[in-house]
């Protein structure tokens, strides 16, 4: 079935993943969490009324708990150290305005360090 232009589209997020956290929570509480992550696969599937339903995969990096008294329960970050140093390295470089693209920056990073 074609798409029909004059429908529109359901868009949905869905969360994968867990979180280590330092604590336990009690059962019964109403807690907050704020997460940041990145969407790491889309899925499009067909309503058969000429509109569709996407599926956007939502895996968080970064997870803070907020308790109901606004304490911050941050999760351990489970990303591998290379991990941790090539995005504060990406960021310093978008801060400071020389970001060159991924393949460039290991070029670089490698004549740095002498392996080119």
């Amino acid at each position: 079935m074609t798409k029909d232009l004059d429908k529109t589209d359901d868009h949905f997020i869905k969360l994968v993943g867990k979180a280590n956290i330092p604590q336990g929570l009690e059962i019964g509480n109403n807690y907050g969490v704020r997460l940041s992550g990145t969407i790491t696969a889309t899925t499009e599937s067909d309503k058969n009324d000429g509109s569709h339903a996407i599926y956007y995969k939502f895996e968080p990096v970064i997870v803070v708990v907020i308790t109901d008294k606004g304490e911050s329960i941050r999760a351990k970050d489970t990303r591998s150290l290379s991990q941790l140093f090539r995005a504060r390295c990406w960021k310093t470089q978008i801060d400071l305005g020389y970001a060159y693209g991924f393949d460039q920056d290991i070029k670089r990073l490698n004549k740095i360090v002498g392996e080119e």
